[in-house]
């Protein structure tokens, strides 16, 4: 009889716990595809996939980096806005450090795109420290050509592959 109740006892614990397992579990919504039947129909899907993409692209850009003209290491206006909320970032903490990646396009030799990926990087350690960042807290690195953020020939790529981006350490 005890034998019973015990046995009766562990299979009422055993389906209590399955059930909550189960009841617990989060349903996931699995999308449907459907083939594409037509090359316009690839194409729209194909332009809806690049607008994500640059949507994406916007947001890290806005964060993180600024750019440079061809075959310069001058900030922009744009870039110093940029740089001036970077500055106001890092002035309200003072444990972060960062890294400063200069990097360039694929034009031009190695040795040219290392010195001028050094050159991106200082410019922009040198406003920040005009803003009030020890220099203490920051590093810089080139990279020249050799870590593209894209990759392609057009002139809307290069462009982004001409930067300085800021990384905490």
């Amino acid at each position: 009889m005890r034998k019973n109740i015990i046995i009766a006892l562990s299979l009422i614990i055993i389906s209590s716990c399955q059930h909550n397992n189960y009841s617990n579990k989060k349903t996931i919504q699995v999308e449907q595809y459907q083939p594409v039947n037509s090359q316009r129909q690839a194409e729209k899907i194909n332009d809806q996939v690049q607008a994500r993409i640059d949507e994406q692209i916007e947001e890290i850009e806005v964060k993180d980096r600024v750019f440079f003209s061809y075959d310069s290491a001058e900030l922009s206006p744009q870039a110093k806005e940029i740089l001036d909320v970077q500055s106001q970032w890092l002035s309200n903490d003072e444990t972060i450090n960062i890294i400063i990646e200069g990097h360039c396009d694929e034009r031009g030799t190695r040795e040219y795109n290392i010195a001028l990926g050094e050159k991106r990087a200082y410019v922009v350690k040198d406003f920040l420290i005009k803003k009030g960042i020890r220099s203490s807290r920051i590093k810089t690195v080139s990279f020249g050509k050799e870590k593209p953020a894209f990759f392609g020939t057009t002139p809307e790529i290069m462009a982004k592959n001409r930067r300085s981006v800021t990384v905490i350490q």
